[in-house]
């Protein structure tokens, strides 16, 4: 916390203060620590709850931390990701084909006895 407050420019005590919901976090405040936690500050102004969720930004947001994992990985461990989420993707897309294919549940007959 400390090194976030010295990269900010924000103090310790008011971001110890955001964290511990004893104060709302401010535009200026999310703005100064987005840079520092390397968030657009649109997203922390979501996160914040000072911008409203557009369709989507949870999808972007999601995406952001797979490929921040990604890069942590090695070549070789990448590959054994990529290679599980391409096996996973084609279960998905065969199960949709599926149910896709199956002919629709008709209702039993005699309607709604309620």
């Amino acid at each position: 916390m400390r090194e976030l407050a010295r990269r900010s420019g924000v103090s310790h005590a008011t971001i110890s203060m955001v964290i511990a919901e004893e104060t709302r976090p401010s535009y200026e405040f999310c703005a100064a620590i987005a840079k520092p936690l390397d968030m657009r500050p649109e997203d922390v102004f979501r996160l914040a709850g000072l911008l409203r969720q557009t369709r989507g930004d949870d999808d972007e947001i999601t995406y952001r931390k797979v490929l921040d994992l990604m890069r942590e990985l090695t070549p070789e461990e990448r590959q054994r990701v990529l290679e599980y989420l391409t096996w996973r993707w084609e279960a998905v897309e065969n199960e949709r084909k599926a149910s896709d294919s199956r002919p629709p549940r008709l209702a039993p007959a005699g309607g709604d006895s309620g």
